[in-house]
């Protein structure tokens, strides 16, 4: 096991304060580079420094205005080099460390590389990469008066929006709206979710159906009610009877009939007097679902009214006579911000709200600069354009922005909202509609950056586990709807694809695999029906238990002599898991005793026996009868079907048999077709199989043996085997979901590229996100003994509650694998070779590196700067000030600052006779240039210094005056006149350079730098602080050489607890 040294890329509570702390600051080094590419002058730059500092006179060639950026971000102190907060850069798609000191550039959090041009550094100057703590205000810069509120106290200081936002939502994070119902009529027009009514009543159908059981109730009058008026009548229970032969036969049914008709009932009334018989109701409906012939396929289906308004269709279509889309307002907000106050929401989903309220406090207005893209978070991403114009409508949306605004748009984006945003960036470049804009052209033209918020760019393991297991279903379960409903809803929606876990993220990670199950052998019983004698009447159920287990599970009850069960049944075993031989399938007939204290009487049973060998038994079509002498014969994995047979002289039973063991290779259906291969990918798709689920290898192990470390694995009484999602798929038995999946996502080359992490064709990303925090990163299972109607089965698989972990960095919670916090190793560089060096975990929902990945995409000229925020979740970033100081600040436009030099004082230190005698740069000029320069200076005691500011690619300079003037005696404005200041606009540049120089006369404003002197940056930071401080900067360029500066431009902004009292507070 690797020691765990140093977390180089987090710096310490107390590094942090001294970064942000003003009175703090002490002298650290710039560092810059310049790069030529493709005939344009390209600034790919790593500055590692926070405040003001001289830089040695070996770097004084001034860089051109085209290309220059002078980016900054704080380093560490000597003896912190662990700590330090870094930018990257990259050099012919190598990364290159440019701090020196040895440091390895891939223990650095942030990855910068290519600056494209000046335009695209505007606005971005804390596009670094930043680490907060979870309260994060506690980290902002000191010249925020109100931490709590950066949106505020920005706005007070005369920062304004700028570059209008996109705003993309979460799965289950916009409101849905009901546009047609045949169901519900009454439901048209109400927003699903939000709509109390609809709430009310799936809360109360679903706790009717758990605790007092009258769910049936409302679920056979949608049945039943053939009209659709919502009324039912006895024509239509009689017209439902005489369509199922088991109710026109069922004497109850008939009884039950004849009361209804006598008493006239209709309606609710109806349906009490139906209360004896509900269970041959439910069953006759079931049975129109399903072939008789298998019903282990068809897990479940939604019976549930609301269930029925939120399930997809072949993952993106309507049920018939429903329609349901997202709530369009282009001029609002509400569609994606009301999610986040109905309390059984906001909760479990990721929402959006919090993040955009500080916007519209900061001055963006919906509608004009902010804009909401809502999307059907149900429908599979393949099928938004061709379904709902989503994405061409976003076009149109952007670029009517842009036009009205004059700015690039900023796409935002938060949890699967990023996912619908890198599908769109490669719809742009991929899609015809796309490539008829321009493609990247069109990208370069209208979208300044993007800004995904905890994006799963490599998927999730909850994603993956959330299709399989029905979990909360975003909160809806139980309180709405019940398991049955939750879980045929979940699986219906293709969108939740896109936040499957992908192998490329367990690459970075000491795992290999989402799921384990529990090496166990399993029996599938599928009871069909049965046709009893007529000495059998009454209510009769079916016993099942295999010999040696205790669990004994029973069928429904039913009535009448033709019983149609369709009960699925499972049985699971740990000893000799891959062998069959001689289990015995015990099976009974039982008979309810309608009187108190009596035992139900058995009136058959029988034995089945198994054998794995074709030679050691008989197989299921030659079997007559069922006796303790039949010894059947089932290849691994296959049903057999007992048809008619007979079970003592009373029973013929139809039922299907399959045992699996735990060895049983994936059904070759489940494989990736290799045809779906094209030649930049391999053939595979996320969650579908192939390499693409592939989250270890040979090299990786090896890695990680060097490390110490080694892939987490569950342990304990129990053994495991290791799945992949397609594994999953094929163990649940889940073949149409995995061929309906299969058509939308593999079959799909845009959703293949954002599953694959490519890099879409951006110039500037933002990812913001948290970490450290307990991760969900695999779920250990065990088969569970259990009995299911057709129609309601859920899952064969459950968390397994005696698993345990003893690898280091990951715990297990009731079967859940968690990333620890500063403990879970991951790999420290963007190519997953380095691991043993950092230990992080994701944000609690989706993985560290799933969050982390577009670091990656520097490599392709995407400039990549990463926030992280320690100790935020996947929901609560939202909330955190660090977040909503660093979108603010990248969209917002700042006021000009005007720089005013309030002295410059050279004094007896310095060497003034030395300066006299070398006042120019022989290097620098021409013997002509030289001779002229002495033959217009009337003596060397007549040298004249002045000052010079370079930001934004232009040279302002003060009046020149005598050097023996620079005595501090002479106030400034006298000494320079108007000329000492400057208007420094940070859009173009987020620091500036300061200079003493020499006058030449004729050659003002291209001097040479006064001999024994250095120039000197200062950073936008220092001058925020100064003009809200009301302080001076005060800039060393050597001993004796001192210029003081004064900011104005910035208030301070109000302070917590201000009094609102006019201006007398400074407020407004």
């Amino acid at each position: 096991m690797a020691t765990k040294g140093p977390d180089k890329p987090y710096p310490t509570q107390a590094h942090l304060k001294k970064l942000w702390d003003r009175n703090s600051y002490k002298p650290r080094k710039y560092v810059e580079a310049q790069a030529k590419t493709a005939g344009r002058s390209l600034s790919r730059g790593v500055v590692a420094a926070a405040a003001a500092t001289t830089v040695d006179s070996s770097d004084e060639e001034e860089l051109g205005v085209e290309g220059q950026a002078n980016l900054f971000a704080p380093s560490s102190e000597v003896g912190e080099s662990t700590n330090k907060l870094t930018l990257m850069m990259s050099t012919d798609k190598k990364e290159t460390n440019m701090l020196g000191s040895g440091q390895d550039p891939n223990q650095q959090i942030g990855f910068l590389p290519e600056i494209m041009s000046m335009s695209q550094i505007g606005n971005t100057m804390l596009d670094r990469v930043n680490i907060f703590s979870k309260s994060s205000e506690s980290y902002l810069p000191d010249w925020l008066a109100d931490k709590t509120n950066p949106a505020k106290c920005l706005k007070q200081m005369g920062f304004r929006p700028k570059m209008p936002i996109a705003c993309i939502n979460s799965m289950g994070g916009c409101q849905l709206e009901v546009l047609e119902s045949t169901l519900r009529p009454k439901w048209v027009g109400g927003k699903v979710v939000l709509d109390l009514p609809m709430v009310t009543e799936g809360f109360l159908t679903n706790q009717f159906s758990m605790y007092t059981g009258s769910a049936w109730k409302s679920k056979m009058k949608d049945i039943l009610d053939q009209t659709e008026d919502n009324v039912l009548t006895q024509d239509e229970l009689r017209g439902f009877i005489e369509a199922h032969d088991s109710l026109k036969k069922d004497a109850d049914v008939q009884s039950c009939l004849k009361q209804i008709e006598s008493s006239g009932a209709t309606d609710d009334a109806m349906l009490s007097l139906l209360e004896p018989v509900k269970g041959q109701l439910i069953q006759a409906a079931t049975e129109e679902q399903f072939d008789q012939g298998g019903i282990s396929e068809y897990t479940v289906y939604a019976q549930a009214v609301y269930a029925q308004h939120m399930e997809m269709v072949d993952g993106w279509k309507d049920p018939s006579g429903i329609k349901v889309r997202p709530v369009e307002e282009p001029n609002s907000l509400d569609t994606i911000m009301a999610m986040s106050d109905l309390p059984i929401i906001k909760d479990v989903s990721a929402l959006m709200g919090p993040i955009l309220a500080p916007l519209v406090e900061f001055g963006y207005e919906p509608g004009k600069n902010i804009r909401a893209f809502p999307y059907d978070w149900r429908a599979a991403l393949s099928k938004l354009e061709a379904r709902d114009k989503y994405f061409s409508r976003m076009v149109d949306g952007i670029e009517s922005m842009v036009k009205s605004n004059g700015q690039k748009c900023v796409v935002m984006s938060h949890s699967m909202g990023g996912r619908i945003a890198l599908y769109f960036f490669h719809w742009m470049t991929d899609s015809s509609f796309g490539k008829s804009k321009g493609g990247k052209q069109w990208l370069d033209e209208y979208i300044h950056s993007f800004v995904p918020i905890a994006s799963p760019n490599l998927g999730a393991a909850s994603g993956s586990i959330q299709h399989i297991f029905p979990g909360t279903v975003m909160g809806l379960c139980p309180a709405v709807l019940n398991a049955a409903d939750g879980l045929a809803m979940i699986r219906s929606m293709a969108s939740i694809c896109s936040l499957w876990g992908s192998g490329k993220n367990l690459m970075y990670t000491a795992g290999s695999h989402y799921f384990f199950t529990r090496k166990q052998g399993a029996f599938h019983i599928e009871l069909l029906s049965a046709t009893y004698d007529e000495s059998v009447t009454g209510d009769t159920y079916v016993k099942l238990e295999v010999a040696g287990k205790s669990v004994v599970l029973k069928s429904s009850t039913k009535k009448g002599p033709t019983p149609t069960f369709g009960n699925i049944f499972q049985f699971s075993w740990e000893e000799g898991p891959d062998d069959a031989e001689n289990r015995t399938l015990h099976i009974k007939f039982l008979q309810k005793r309608g009187l108190t204290g009596l035992r139900d009487h058995v009136f058959a049973e029988t034995h089945l026996a198994f054998s794995n060998t074709p030679e050691g038994g008989v197989t299921a079509i030659s079997v007559g009868a069922l006796d303790d002498s039949v010894k059947l014969y089932s290849a691994p994995g296959s049903w057999s079907l007992l048809d008619g047979v007979a079970v003592g002289d009373s029973v013929k039973l139809k039922m299907r048999v399959k045992w699996i063991p735990s060895n049983a290779p994936v059904p070759k259906f489940y494989e990736m077709s290799a045809s779906y291969s094209f030649a930049t990918h391999s053939s595979w798709c996320t969650g579908l199989g192939g390499s693409g689920d592939e989250g270890t290898s040979e090299e990786k192990q090896q890695l990680l043996k060097e490390a110490g470390i080694t892939e987490w694995v569950p342990s304990g009484k129990h053994e495991y085997d290791a799945r992949s999602f397609g594994d999953m798929l094929a163990l649940e038995e889940l073949p149409a979901l995995h061929a309906q999946l299969t058509d939308l996502c593999a079959k799909d080359l845009i959703f293949r590229k954002t599953a694959d992490g490519l890099a879409p064709a951006l110039k500037l990303v933002l990812p913001i996100y948290g970490c450290e925090v307990d991760t969900d990163i695999g779920l250990v299972m065990t088969r569970k003994d259990a009995v299911w109607e057709a129609g309601q089965r859920l899952n064969y698989f459950e968390e397994d509650h005696e698993a345990e972990m003893h690898t280091p960095g990951y715990k297990i919670v009731k079967g859940t694998v968690r990333e620890v916090p500063g403990e879970c190793p991951q790999a420290s560089d963007t190519e997953g070779k380095k691991f043993g060096e950092l230990f992080r975990s994701g944000d609690g929902t989706v993985p560290y590196w799933s969050n982390r990945s577009p670091e990656k995409w520097a490599k392709d000229g995407c400039q990549v700067n990463i926030i992280e925020v320690k100790g935020a979740g996947h929901r609560t970033i939202n909330e955190q000030a660090a977040a909503h100081f660093s979108v603010i600040m990248h969209v917002a436009d700042e006021p000009d600052v005007t720089l005013r030099v309030e002295e410059l004082l050279i004094t007896d230190p310095f060497d003034k006779v030395a300066a006299k005698k070398n006042p120019y740069d022989k290097k620098k000029m021409s013997p002509t240039q030289v001779g002229t320069f002495l033959g217009q200076t009337s003596s060397a005691d007549a040298l004249k210094v002045y000052v010079r500011v370079d930001f934004g690619g232009q040279k302002v300079e003060t009046a020149a005056v005598l050097m023996d003037q620079c005595t501090g005696r002479v106030p400034a404005e006298q000494l320079f006149g108007s000329t000492r200041e400057f208007v420094f606009d940070p859009t173009y540049q987020v620091e500036a350079t300061v200079k003493v120089k020499t006058w030449k006369g004729m050659w003002a404003g291209a001097g040479s730098k006064l001999a024994g002197t250095k120039s000197v940056k200062i950073n936008f930071y220092e001058m925020i602080t100064a003009s809200t401080t009301k302080g001076l900067i005060e800039l060393k360029f050597a001993e004796g050489v001192t210029v003081k500066l004064s900011v104005v431009g910035f208030e301070a902004g109000e302070k917590p607890g201000c009094c609102h009292l006019g201006n007398k507070c400074g407020c407004f």
